[in-house]
C-alpha cells in the first residue's frame, strides 16, 4: 500500500514540473514578443503625416493622390517587404493612433495604399496649422526607431521647428509658398533619421517627382536581388518533309511531322508499262532523268444538250365557257333565220291555196 501511494506521488510530482516548464517557456515567449513590440529599432518605419487645416482645404483631392501613389508604388522602390507604414493628420491638435498600423508588401502595397486613402477622405480640413504641436510625440517616435522615414504634406504657411534642417526648410516654404497654393498643391517635406538623430531632409513641389534625402552609408539597405524569371523553353520546328516528284523537287509546308519523314523518290515510267516498285531512302539520288514525259492531255467532254418539246398550257375553264356559249348562240341564230326564211317562202295560206286549187 505503501509503495502504489509512493508510485503515485512520484507521478503527480513529475507532472507538476512540466506544467510549471510549460508556463515557464510561455511567459518567456510573451515577453519576447511584448519587448520587441515595445522595441521597433528592427523595423523601417514610414510615418505620414497631413495637415488638415482650412488652408489644404482645396488640396485634399491633390494630397490623396500623392500619398495613393506614393505608397503604391513604395516609395519610387525604395520600401522593402514588412516595412510598416502609419499616418497621424493635424491642425491645431496632433491626431495620432487613429489609423492602424500597416504592414507594406509587394502583395499588399495596393491595399495599403487604398486604405490610407479612404482615411483621409473621412478628415475635415478645418481650423489653423500648428507643426509645433507634432515634435513632441514626434522625438519620441524617432528616438525609439533604427530607420524611420517622416513624409509631411504640409501647406507651408507655418515654419517647421525641432531638426536640424528648420532654416532650410523655411526658405524652401518661402519661396514656393504662392506657386503651390495657386496650383492646390502641397509641399512634401521628407525627413529621414537613424539611430534616433535626423540624417536628411528634402522640400519637394509637388506634382514633380518626390526626391528621397539618403542615408547614412552604414544604414544603408542592399537592394533587393531582382527575380529571376525562368527562361522560356526553346521548341524547335519539325523538319519539312522532302518530297520528289519528277525531275524538280516539291517542298511541302505546314505540315506536322512527328518523327522525320524519309524522302520518297518517285520515277517517271511510261503508262503502258507495270508501275515499279517505290523505293525509299534518306538520301536524294546524285543523277536525276534527264528526259521528261509530259502527262496525257485530259480531253473534256461536254454533254449535249437533250432538247426539250415546250408544254402546251392548258386551256382555262373561262375560255371554254364562253366558246361553249358562244356556239350555243350562234346555233340558235341559225336556227331562227332558216325558221324566218322558210315562213317567206310560203307565205300563202292553206285556204288561198285551196281557192286557187278550185279555180284552175
Amino acid at each position: 500500500m505503501n509503495s502504489a501511494l509512493k508510485s503515485i506521488i512520484s507521478r503527480c510530482g513529475l507532472l507538476t514540473a512540466a506544467w510549471l516548464f510549460s508556463l515557464g517557456s510561455l511567459c518567456g515567449q510573451t515577453a519576447t514578443n511584448t519587448a520587441a513590440e515595445n522595441n521597433p529599432a528592427s523595423e523601417d518605419r514610414i510615418l505620414v503625416i497631413v495637415e488638415t487645416s482650412a488652408a489644404m482645404q482645396k488640396r485634399a483631392e491633390n494630397v490623396q493622390k500623392l500619398v495613393g501613389e506614393t505608397l503604391s508604388s513604395g516609395l519610387g522602390g525604395d520600401m522593402r517587404s514588412g516595412d510598416t507604414v502609419g499616418m497621424w493628420t493635424f491642425n491645431d491638435t496632433l491626431y495620432s493612433g487613429q489609423f492602424p498600423l500597416q504592414r507594406w508588401t509587394k502583395a499588399t502595397r495596393q491595399r495599403v495604399a487604398v486604405t490610407m486613402v479612404q482615411f483621409l477622405q473621412q478628415q475635415r480640413f478645418e481650423k489653423a496649422a500648428r507643426p509645433a504641436v507634432i515634435w513632441e510625440t514626434l522625438t519620441n517616435i524617432v528616438a525609439r526607431s533604427e530607420r524611420i522615414t517622416v513624409i509631411l504634406l504640409s501647406s507651408g504657411n507655418e515654419a517647421i521647428t525641432g531638426t536640424p534642417f528648420d532654416e532650410s526648410i523655411a526658405e524652401n516654404f518661402s519661396k514656393n509658398k504662392v506657386a503651390q497654393r495657386k496650383a492646390n498643391m502641397p509641399f512634401v517635406t521628407i525627413l529621414r533619421a537613424y539611430q534616433g538623430k535626423f540624417t536628411g531632409f528634402s522640400v519637394n513641389m509637388a506634382p514633380w517627382p518626390i526626391e528621397l534625402p539618403e542615408y547614412p552609408a552604414e544604414a544603408r539597405r542592399a537592394p533587393e536581388p531582382p527575380v529571376v524569371k525562368p527562361a522560356p523553353a526553346v521548341i524547335k520546328p519539325a523538319p519539312e518533309p522532302l518530297i520528289v516528284i519528277g525531275n524538280k523537287p516539291v517542298y511541302a509546308t505546314n505540315i506536322p511531322v512527328a518523327e522525320p519523314v524519309p524522302v520518297v523518290l518517285v520515277t517517271n515510267v511510261p503508262p503502258s508499262h507495270p508501275a515499279p516498285v517505290t523505293e525509299q531512302t534518306n538520301e536524294i539520288a546524285a543523277t536525276m532523268p534527264k528526259t521528261k514525259t509530259e502527262p496525257p492531255a485530259t480531253k473534256i467532254v461536254e454533254p449535249t444538250p437533250i432538247p426539250v418539246e415546250p408544254k402546251k398550257a392548258p386551256l382555262p375553264i373561262v375560255t371554254i365557257l364562253v366558246v361553249g356559249i358562244a356556239l350555243l348562240i350562234g346555233i340558235m341564230v341559225v336556227f331562227i333565220a332558216l325558221l324566218r326564211w322558210t315562213r317567206r317562202t310560203s307565205g300563202e295560206s292553206l285556204i288561198t291555196r285551196t281557192m286557187n286549187k278550185r279555180d284552175e
